[in-house]
């Protein structure tokens, strides 16, 4: 079950909710920020002002908030559904402490992807049950993550860019500092 509040802040914060028709014959709808998306189920369908009552926002907050309501093909590039296109990858890999977020490393055949770790927060019900995988986007070499519980999916997630040159010259700092302790 998703914590519908949590998704809420989410989206607050980010300014932005964005509500997706997949127009697969459960007619599914997902629910997100743009870089997070969550399945709405055992709900009628909404539309956008059902949905900002579900997530009981104030007119005052709307006004801060940008909404989308978009069919699944506008999103071409990101699937909704189960697919064979997918890599597992092993959660929890690493985490880092980037100024005021925490991102989640995860490591690929093609090297790390990261996503902020807030977006588990409407799953941590589940949490330890997810199963993390990367899928590319159409067209793209792009990654994004995908979390299921067994074959349902739970949550998808694009990934985000988080090495800069500053992080970088953060990391060989420390990396350095390493090798010096274990060389002694």
């Amino acid at each position: 079950m998703l914590k519908i509040k949590t998704i809420a802040s989410m989206c607050k914060k980010s300014g932005t909710i964005c509500l997706v028709d997949t127009g697969s014959k459960k007619t599914t709808q997902w629910v997100g920020d743009g870089k997070a998306f969550y399945p709405l189920t055992n709900i009628p369908y909404l539309e956008m002002a059902n949905l900002t009552t579900l997530l009981e926002l104030k007119e005052k907050q709307l006004e801060k908030i940008s909404t989308q309501h978009v069919r699944e093909r506008d999103l071409s590039s990101i699937s909704f559904e189960d697919t064979d296109d997918e890599k597992p990858i092993t959660a929890e890999t690493l985490r880092l402490n980037i100024y005021d977020k925490t991102y989640i490393a995860f490591e690929t055949s093609q090297g790390y992807i990261y996503m902020d770790s807030s977006y588990l927060k409407p799953l941590s019900n589940i949490y330890d049950e997810l199963e993390f995988y990367v899928r590319r986007k159409t067209g793209t070499a792009e990654p994004y993550i995908i979390c299921k519980t067994g074959l349902i999916l739970q949550g998808i997630f694009m990934a985000e860019n988080i090495i800069t040159p500053d992080i970088c010259k953060q990391m060989i700092k420390i990396t350095g500092d390493a090798k010096q302790i274990f060389k002694e």
